[in-house]
């Protein structure tokens, strides 16, 4: 008599053990499915990307030097606030070409000889960015445009001859470019970019400064600590 009601006590309970589970998963299959939400989404932050790649003047510079600078370097520093960005960027590009020996005409005297011509550009810009998509995305296209003063380092030599010219002036900046995250932190990511530099500058050979650039480079964003308050959370 015993044995039959401990066996009929431990069907009841696997019985009821079932129940609970089978309860229990049909309960959870009604419940809201929540995801972790991107933190960059949420709150600002910062980021800061270095970017190289060939620059070619264009233009009234293209008439004094028309060879590539394959080494500009660019650095742009953001802080993201929602869709947009303001930030600071800095350049530094190099230009050098040696023309070959030919005539030249300077007030009544005719002279020949060989030239060497050199031009340094240092632009300086506060910058305003707009993001075309969520920050969790892979694939981020923006537009950035920037304003600020540029130093203008001239320098030709006829034959030893050194001609120098040097000069703040105002210049603008306009750029498209792609951020593309790689790992899995959100943190790292690959820019590509491409730019147009404008500057008025006028002196002998070159009327203004106009420079497009392609850029490759790296960049990291981060921020200094999630808003108290905000659920994290998608559904």
């Amino acid at each position: 008599m015993n044995n039959k009601l401990i066996v009929n006590l431990l069907k009841n309970k696997k019985l009821l053990l079932l129940s609970i589970l089978i309860y229990n998963k049909s309960l959870a299959q009604d419940l809201p499915v929540y995801k972790l939400k991107s933190p960059y989404n949420i709150n600002n932050y910062f980021q800061i990307h270095l970017n190289s790649g060939p620059a070619l003047p264009l233009n009234g510079t293209s008439t004094y030097i028309s060879k590539l600078d394959i080494r500009p370097i660019t650095l742009n520093f953001d802080y993201v606030l929602n869709k947009n960005a303001i930030g600071i960027q800095f350049s530094n590009q190099y230009f050098v070409q040696k023309i070959s020996r030919d005539d030249y005409q300077y007030s009544t005297t005719n002279f020949s000889t060989v030239m060497a011509r050199t031009l340094r550009i240092k632009p300086l810009m506060l910058t305003v960015t707009h993001l075309f998509t969520k920050h969790d995305k892979k694939n981020r296209p923006y537009t950035k445009l920037g304003i600020g003063l540029m130093h203008i380092n001239y320098l030709a030599f006829w034959g030893y001859s050194p001609d120098p010219k040097k000069a703040w002036k105002p210049t603008v900046n306009a750029m498209v470019g792609i951020k593309k995250e790689i790992g899995k932190s959100e943190k790292w990511f690959l820019d590509f970019n491409i730019a147009y530099q404008f500057a008025d500058f006028d002196y002998d050979f070159i009327t203004n400064v106009s420079v497009v650039n392609a850029g490759i480079g790296i960049g990291y964003r981060w921020q200094n600590s999630d808003k108290k308050g905000n659920l994290p959370f998608n559904n």
